[in-house]
């Protein structure tokens, strides 16, 4: 984790090189000013009293990102790669939390900039300067990954964002669902929420039963987001590693990750078309059926991709295994305690689109065997409500249940289809090796009809 700022310290040699750089190269400048134009603007953080970047510059940039080497950045190696903190910019002992508005940067021909009026993409601008960076670092032949806590329009080109220091409480699940696909209508489509929330786990105990199902929830939503990481604030109680947990919270856990393992072929699929076309990996429902004015007002599911639906479990509200409303300081019995799940199926376009219960493979139609428009569960607290559209082909990754993703990635690859009224399904898979920037990509196509698998290679 780095930030974008130097302490003010005539003993460390990055602000000692810096300082020399702006004092006696011309037209170049590597910090924030004060609204004066000369003086540095000094702000609190982290290391105390601090210089910011100014990274609307190449000048500064650059500099800034040759940090980032091996041979400049001790005891790293090329598999680190970086998250960036602090860069809204957080500014402690300030009025605004932020650097004043009246400084002033630099662009890339000397011009003098307000703050206020790029205060916005200074986040981005700053994963910026260490995405181009690490480029350098591998001689552009290798693809960065930075990871940012604050981002602007367009910055998609650079890396992935988190959504910032969340609470760990079910309002912040309807709400990170919210941010990211609002980013994601906006083109930008890689990121996601600190999971199980990060702030506020001072209240209550780790075995409290609160816990349980919050957590169960956050991990069973977070499978979905394109991004996906468990995070928490250690100042804020106790370590919430998963192994911490009860024994039944562990297992929800290890069967999550291994649900997104087996998902990251269909996943990665879907960001190389992301890429292409800036179509985001969870969409809203009006998104996939811009015709169905019902999905207009749904906020409490969304698409995976064009073929999965995922319905959220996100209220405090439990039933008992009488099927009593009860909170969650009267659940005594984890496996006799539901929670109710609600999914709106749109028929599509031609008003017979199929769709898939994914956990049981059983479609969802009535006694008639139409589509079903409504469905509403009693889960329990281990299960989720995840639906497929019939008509997809999906490939999956054969985890094996390994102990990380590396080690089962070249795995072989399992294919599951779901077929539509016509007896038909379609998919694609795109296989490189995750690493380069210039890597040999191979495409799939799949399509199943009339009992026959196709497979076409682009």
């Amino acid at each position: 984790m780095t930030d974008p700022h130097l302490a003010v310290n005539s003993e460390y040699p990055n602000y000692i090189e810096a300082v020399d750089l702006e004092t006696n190269t011309a037209d170049t400048s590597i910090f924030t000013k004060a609204a004066d134009g000369e003086t540095n603007f000094l702000g609190m953080c982290w290391p105390g009293t601090g210089v910011w970047l100014d990274p609307f510059n190449k000048a500064a940039r650059k500099w800034w990102g040759s940090l980032y080497t091996n041979q400049r950045f001790k005891g790293i190696t090329d598999r680190y790669q970086f998250w960036v903190d602090m860069n809204e910019p957080a500014v402690f002992a300030s009025e605004m939390r932020t650097m004043q508005l009246n400084n002033v940067h630099k662009d890339d021909n000397m011009n003098w900039i307000l703050h206020r009026d790029v205060h916005n993409a200074y986040g981005s601008m700053v994963q910026k300067a260490i995405y181009e960076g690490l480029l350098e670092r591998h001689d552009h032949k290798k693809r960065p990954f930075i990871l940012t806590r604050s981002y602007f329009l367009g910055q998609q080109r650079w890396g992935t964002y988190w959504t910032g220091d969340n609470w760990n409480n079910f309002n912040e699940m309807s709400g990170a669902v919210n941010n990211i696909l609002t980013n994601g209508l906006t083109g930008v489509i890689n990121g996601g929420s600190d999971i199980p929330g990060f702030l506020d786990w001072g209240r209550k105990g780790a075995n409290d039963k609160y816990w349980d199902w919050l957590v169960s929830n956050f991990y069973q939503l977070g499978v979905f987001m394109p991004f996906m990481r468990a995070h928490g604030d250690e100042l804020g109680g106790h370590m919430r590693e998963p192994w911490l947990f009860k024994p039944h919270v562990q297992e929800v856990i290890r069967q999550t990750v291994w649900q997104r393992y087996s998902f990251i072929h269909y996943l990665y699929t879907t960001f190389y078309f992301g890429s292409k076309t800036g179509i985001p990996i969870m969409r809203p429902m009006f998104l996939e059926f811009p015709k169905d004015f019902f999905t207009f007002t749904l906020s409490s599911q969304f698409m995976f991709g064009d073929s999965f639906l995922f319905a959220m479990k996100n209220t405090p509200n439990v039933v008992d295994g009488n099927g009593q409303s009860t909170s969650y300081q009267q659940v005594y019995a984890w496996d006799k305690s539901y929670q109710k799940v609600e999914a709106y199926l749109p028929h599509g376009e031609k008003g017979d689109l199929l769709w898939y219960d994914y956990s049981s493979k059983l479609p969802q139609v009535n006694e008639n065997g139409d589509s079903v428009q409504f469905v509403s569960r009693m889960q329990k607290l281990d299960e989720s409500l995840l639906l497929i559209k019939g008509g997809t082909i999906v490939p999956l990754l054969l985890h094996n249940e390994a102990l990380s993703l590396m080690r089962c990635i070249n795995n072989p690859i399992h294919l599951e289809a779901f077929l539509d009224r016509q007896g038909k399904a379609e998919g694609s898979l795109i296989l490189d090796d995750g690493i380069s920037i210039d890597s040999n990509t191979s495409k799939y196509r799949f399509r199943f009809e009339n009992n026959r698998l196709v497979i076409i290679v682009d």
